[in-house]
């Protein structure tokens, strides 16, 4: 078990391959929590609700494109990342569709989908 001496920070990162930038979320003990985002230079952005709302969407395609069909031939292994299905009831998944549908037609989200798909 890890004291409180032991554990002063640590940051969850997840990549938004629509604005091609790293999401974060900084947490240290104790006392602060900062959300920032950092670009393909390095530097640090501040991480807005759009922001936020297109790093659900990849989260949401990675786990699908990293899922296996379910027939046990093609299990997908990344070593650190955990599978699950992330649409599990009718609220996820209307939230899901209502991300969707708003950044579709957004330019810069539909020009990057191939990040997803490896084309």
């Amino acid at each position: 078990m890890f004291s409180v001496s032991e554990f002063l920070s640590d940051i969850a990162s997840c990549y938004n391959a629509f604005s091609r930038l790293d999401m974060r979320v900084q947490v240290t003990i104790p006392g602060s929590v900062e959300s920032y985002c950092i670009d393909e230079r390095g530097d640090k952005r501040v991480a807005t609700d759009a922001l936020w709302l297109e790093t659900y969407l990849c989260g949401v395609l990675r786990a699908y494109s990293y899922a296996d069909d379910g027939g046990g031939d093609a299990v997908k292994r990344i070593i650190g990342c955990r599978r699950f299905n992330p649409i599990t009831n009718t609220e996820a998944e209307h939230r899901f569709l209502a991300a969707a549908e708003r950044l579709f037609f957004n330019g810069s989200a539909t020009e990057h989908t191939c990040w997803f798909y490896e084309c």
